[in-house]
């Protein structure tokens, strides 16, 4: 082949772009189950359906599945035989399914019913690299445990791309981070717990759901506890280490949404957010120019017995904008409606539902970004939102102290007693940190560096619990 039949771009062809059945109608349909983390809109299903045709050049009918995998724990394991290091475990539940398979039996099909009813198996993948790569180890791991070790699954990508890949190559990125967890979590629960037990601490795996949710830790807008599963997160422990290190940390940034909404409702009554679907409120800046204030991130219209108010940022310098704001509302609302300035974080968190959050002092730096930074030495770690609230359910142990008048916390004689229990080698504030590369994936090859840190960090706690009796 010459250079200039290798630089020739291919012809075109107009039936490249039309869905198979287009082309050739006799084609038959292929049935697809495609596994998600959510069931798709109708358009973002013909999207996919269409995608998926080209891919596998047959019409296709779509069944969307939700995989239900739960961490299931091993149950009487010798204490000699502590620490362990094991790749995960789960129980596999009836996923949640919806599409376009027919069934004559009721309730929903089996698991073993889906797999043999589908001629393709596709994965949706949806979210950051992270995301994805936990949603894909669960997958292959759903797939190996019932004998499609050797199935071809195309994985549809967030960035678009679709490749072909066998279980065990959807579970490879995240292998050796789940393996880690899991292990973590296995000793912890045997290990540790024995301190808390011996502390009198015996952690709900679940909230209280009968609990009234303005009793508590109020950090924000009610109870932000995580549950006991927190506990076993491995930045949960280094936490309260940093926190004694630390000695008190100011959580006031922590309240301010929470006063100014207690401000305005022993004025006005309850207040409530308003906004008019689909659009909001519509105002025209300028002759061609339209922003709706439901989606202004510098103000946010509320409601109480008084009236309507508008919450502006008070650092906001776009009085255009406000402008057109306090025009169309005189105009419109023909009611009562008034002006309270507040900072960026009132009108942020307001938008969100939110009334504080105490997840944003996990890090314990006062930088609000949700990011463990450990001793500076390695690359942020963006926490999982249940593992920051963990904060929040240390002190409904009773392991940290709140004081609402000084808005701080510290770590309580508890707190310093259970940490006392445990060898001092287990203040490691660098765990996962060390380990992580890029797109918030576990490096390639530090499988061996995991499990020894795994039976050494348990090894040495052990030792120490064993002096508890």
């Amino acid at each position: 082949m010459t250079v200039t039949e290798q630089s020739r771009p291919k012809a075109f062809d107009i039936a490249d772009y039309f869905a198979p059945e287009i082309i050739d109608p006799k084609k038959v349909h292929k049935r697809v189950l495609v596994f998600t983390t959510d069931f798709p809109a109708s358009q973002e299903e013909e999207d996919k359906e269409y995608a998926l045709s080209k891919q596998v050049d047959h019409p296709v009918y779509l069944h969307w599945a939700i995989p239900k995998l739960s961490r299931a724990l091993p149950r009487g394991i010798p204490w000699h035989d502590f620490p362990i290091v094991t790749d995960p475990f789960y129980r596999i539940d009836r996923p949640k399914s919806s599409g376009r398979f027919c069934w004559d039996n009721y309730p929903a099909p089996s698991i073993m019913e889906l797999l043999n009813h589908s001629d393709v198996i596709a994965l949706n993948l949806v979210g950051n690299t992270r995301k994805a790569a936990e949603e894909a180890y669960k997958v292959g791991y759903f797939l190996e445990k019932f004998d499609r070790a050797t199935t071809g699954v195309f994985a549809c990508r967030p960035d678009g791309k679709t490749s072909v890949e066998p279980p065990a190559a959807l579970m490879q990125p995240m292998q050796t981070e789940m393996r880690f967890r899991y292990s973590y979590e296995v000793n912890f629960t045997a290990i540790a717990m024995k301190a808390f037990r011996h502390l009198g601490l015996v952690p709900r795996s679940q909230p209280d759901q009968d609990r009234e949710p303005w009793k508590g830790v109020r950090f924000g807008g009610g109870m932000w506890t995580a549950g006991a599963t927190a506990l076993t997160d491995p930045l949960a422990l280094q936490w309260l280490f940093r926190l004694r290190r630390i000695g008190t940390f100011d959580v006031s940034f922590a309240y301010e949404t929470l006063k100014t909404v207690e401000a305005l409702e022993r004025e006005g009554g309850p207040l409530e957010l308003v906004f008019h679907e689909p659009d909001g409120y519509i105002v025209t800046l300028g002759a061609t120019r339209q922003k709706s204030l439901s989606e202004n991130p510098n103000a946010v219209l509320m409601k109480d017995s008084l009236g309507y108010r508008l919450l502006i940022d008070e650092n906001l310098t776009d009085e255009q904008s406000l402008t057109a704001y306090r025009d169309y509302l005189a105009n419109v609302l023909k009611s009562r409606w008034s002006e309270t300035l507040a900072s960026e974080r009132v009108i942020r968190e307001l938008r969100g539902n939110q009334r504080g959050n105490s997840s944003r002092f996990f890090a314990l730096d006062g930088s609000e970004d949700g990011l463990w930074k450990g001793t500076g030495k390695h690359r942020p770690f963006a926490v999982d939102q249940d593992v920051e609230r963990a904060a929040s359910y240390f002190v409904e142990l009773g392991l940290v102290d709140f004081s609402r008048e000084r808005e701080q916390v510290s770590l309580s004689d508890k707190g310093n007693r259970l940490l006392d229990l445990f060898h001092p080698d287990c203040e490691d504030p660098d765990v996962i940190l060390r380990w992580m590369g890029e797109g918030g994936l576990f490096k390639p090859d530090v499988q061996k560096s995991c499990d020894d840190w795994i039976l050494r960090f348990f090894s040495k706690m052990k030792t120490r619990i064993n002096e508890i009796g």
